[in-house]
């Protein structure tokens, strides 16, 4: 088992997950997304309110689930690291000229 970021496994070649990564990032940023996220909110709102059998609120429910896993790329996309990555390092510098006064 490996604690590194799935992008930087495997050397400069990409994979299959980091195509995969970066094409649901790319999709998460589509004003299509945001559309679907917002019938699906509608949705699940309309759920409940309808008092809709546990099985419809159970499907909504699942739903926004998938939905937050495909946030959840976008966030931990190549882009996303990168920029954590260098706010870190960042970090260590500061910290370590504090540490040297």
């Amino acid at each position: 088992m490996t604690l590194e970021h799935p992008a930087d496994r495997g050397g400069s070649r990409r994979g299959p997950f980091e195509r995969l990564a970066e094409h649901a990032s790319n999709f998460t940023s589509s004003p299509a997304f945001f559309g679907i996220c917002m019938l699906l909110v509608g949705t699940v709102i309309g759920v409940h309110i309808a008092k809709a059998p546990l099985t419809w609120m159970l499907l909504a429910g699942e739903s926004m689930t998938a939905v937050t896993l495909l946030l959840l790329v976008k966030v931990t996309s190549r882009p996303g690291w990168d920029f954590w990555s260098r706010a870190m390092a960042c970090e260590r510098r500061v910290l370590a000229a504090a540490s040297g006064r």
